[in-house]
């Protein structure tokens, strides 16, 4: 718990510190921790120390750790999911899903617009771009981006809301800026293509370079390890 409490400062304070460095506001920022892998208690002491943003990379994990929070707990915090999403795996995200930052694919559109009409929900996502290319990585490539948002866009049940990357693992993590550069000069130009589309966030810097994407114009970061230390083998 007290090295969960000491990391959790020294995030808040590279926010800080990141976003003042570029003239930004630090409540732009919003910390997710993922808590892929860890049990519910470490969620439930970060929730104690006044974490409300959580993410999750799988599906089934993400729907069974629904299962075991509290009510209390879940009313107030918001569950992102991070991962790769299948569209067989859309139904596990049906509750208390506040955010899908991974939409990458024309099958996970079509499952979440079922889903939609049959519960009576509206899904919140952000579209995942492959900035970098690299083939190991989920999401659009820059030049299939307009077609994608203006196909999503006729469907009123999904609303993008931003865009989402992952940038190369690098050994400095200055050489990410340019990945994260180029998602936020992506997002200004979708805006004024599609001025009816907000997209008001961008998803992107984890553990390693968070503080870089924050100087790009980061509004949601993924940190996972830096938070919670290392993950449990299983």
């Amino acid at each position: 718990m007290l090295e969960l409490a000491d990391n959790l400062k020294k995030i808040q304070q590279t926010i800080s510190q990141s976003a003042l460095k570029v003239g930004r506001d630090p409540k732009e920022v919003t910390l997710i921790g993922v808590s892929k892998k860890f049990p519910v208690e470490v969620i439930e002491s970060a929730y104690g120390l006044g974490l409300r943003d959580f993410g999750e990379n799988r599906a089934q994990e993400y729907r069974d750790k629904m299962r075991r929070l509290s009510p209390e707990l879940l009313r107030g915090t918001r569950w992102h999911f991070v991962g790769q999403l299948q569209s067989n795996k859309v139904k596990y995200l049906l509750n208390h899903c506040y955010l899908i930052h991974s939409l990458d694919r024309w099958s996970v559109v079509e499952e979440m617009v079922s889903l939609a009409g049959k519960e009576g929900i509206n899904w919140s996502a952000l579209v995942q771009v492959n900035v970098s290319g690299e083939k190991s990585k989920g999401g659009l490539s820059p030049q299939e981006l307009p077609d994608f948002l203006r196909d999503v866009s006729q469907y009123p049940a999904i609303r993008v809301e931003g865009l989402m990357t992952m940038a190369p693992l690098v050994d400095d993590p200055e050489e990410a800026r340019p990945y994260f550069r180029n998602l936020a000069t992506l997002a200004k130009e979708m805006q004024v293509l599609m001025p009816n589309l907000s997209l008001r966030h961008l998803s992107m810097g984890m553990s390693d370079d968070f503080s870089i994407a924050i100087e790009e114009g980061a509004t949601l970061i993924r940190v996972g390890e830096a938070l919670f230390g290392r993950r449990p083998v299983r």
